[in-house]
């Protein structure tokens, strides 16, 4: 289980990594950030839910939103649906940002009624 103190160094290394752009020092030092949530959300899916929930806490601007709604949020749906759905549920009823990003997310392999309950929760991405 991925403790506190690293939760929140991923949070902020892939905000980093998604607002820099070319090949900027800040950018290669925070590269780390995605191979490391990409594990998480293929092997440990809640613990990559509690990554995504910081980087939501920190509050990053829409596009950021929107791509970890397309990326991480929905991988872990494709990957581990009916498995994490409720979890999902439970972080979108508290939080309207991450109803937004539930906006982002697309279909991708997800089961069909993972899918019908991501539509129920998802407000769009403003």
């Amino acid at each position: 289980m991925i403790e506190g103190d690293a939760i929140q160094a991923l949070a902020r290394a892939w905000i980093d990594l998604h607002t820099t752009h070319g090949n900027s020092a800040k950018q290669t030092e925070s590269g780390w950030a995605y191979d490391r949530m990409d594990h998480l959300v293929r092997v440990h899916p809640d613990d990559a839910l509690l990554v995504a929930d910081a980087i939501i806490a920190l509050n990053p601007d829409a596009l950021l939103l929107a791509n970890l709604g397309a990326g991480s949020v929905e991988d872990i749906l494709a990957i581990h649906g009916s498995m994490i759905i409720d979890s999902i549920e439970m972080y979108a009823r508290r939080s309207v940002t991450w109803k937004r990003v539930l906006g982002g997310v697309w279909r991708n392999r997800m089961e069909e009624a993972v899918w019908k309950r991501v539509q129920l929760l998802a407000s769009p991405l403003e």
